[in-house]
């Protein structure tokens, strides 16, 4: 069981802990049915037999090494237009509490894939349930890899491997609720630009020359991204915009 002792107003504050489960978004989205789940609501698991990543690929973590869990927030002061902010407020939110242990090297790979350098931390998945002109909810999936020592993966890496050091999970847990709960309210209160630069800035390959793949394999630039969420590419002195399943980074 985990004592979460995050200095928030909401977020952590109602905590559901399951020893073993096959998602934590599944049981959030579950909780937020039946009427169970308020805003800041916490769904931790030490051992996600069927967690999902992004493109529908699985998430790899050794049981109790590593942070799995989803939170439910009620973003409905943001249009469905918009709802991109929230990704872009969760990939901040991450990269401000890994800070804290690595200084440099932290990028965002677009969407919401956290790298350190040319490897995967922290993986993101957002599920939103729409209803008209408003975000009904919004699921966070987060799944961090912390004192995991090997991966299958090969681009996979965790903090320990890192810093050759373990970490309490409770810490790391409480203290990304501090620095999701700060995020989103600069979010609730209008403050979009200094995150929406806080993400660009952060993006991996930003101004590099890099492989990508669409239709067919190309050469580019990143250069943003849309409010939207779409990527943008200069290719050959013009700018592209692609979408999530359009695009992909060829290693």
């Amino acid at each position: 069981m985990y004592k979460i002792l995050a200095k928030t107003l909401f977020v952590g504050r109602k905590l559901h802990y399951l020893p073993s489960c096959h998602s934590t978004n599944d049981i959030a989205s579950e909780l937020l049915a039946q009427k169970k789940a308020t805003e800041g609501t916490l769904i931790i698991t030490d051992d996600q037999i069927a967690g999902r990543g992004q493109r529908g690929n699985a998430w790899e973590s050794v049981p109790y090494q590593n942070v799995t869990l989803s939170v439910v927030l009620l973003p409905n002061f943001l249009h469905p237009k918009d709802q991109f902010l929230m990704t872009m407020m969760i990939s901040v939110a991450l990269i401000d509490l890994l800070c804290a242990f690595l200084p440099d090297g932290l990028r965002i790979k677009w969407p919401n894939d956290i790298y350190y350098y040319d490897r995967k931390i922290a993986g993101i998945l957002i599920e939103s349930a729409i209803q008209q002109e408003d975000i009904e909810s919004t699921i966070i999936g987060i799944g961090l890899n912390v004192n995991q020592s090997q991966f299958i993966t090969p681009n996979a890496i965790s903090l320990f491997q890192i810093t050759n050091r373990q970490f309490h999970l409770e810490g790391i847990i409480s203290r990304l609720c501090e620095t999701m709960e700060k995020r989103y309210l600069e979010l609730k209160g209008g403050d979009w630009t200094t995150l929406k630069s806080t993400y660009s800035k952060s993006l991996y390959r930003l101004n590099q020359v890099h492989r990508f793949q669409s239709t067919e394999a190309f050469t580019g630039k990143i250069r943003g991204v849309e409010d939207t969420g779409k990527i943008c590419i200069e290719v050959n002195g013009k700018i592209l915009t692609f979408d999530f399943k359009e695009v992909k980074f060829i290693a």
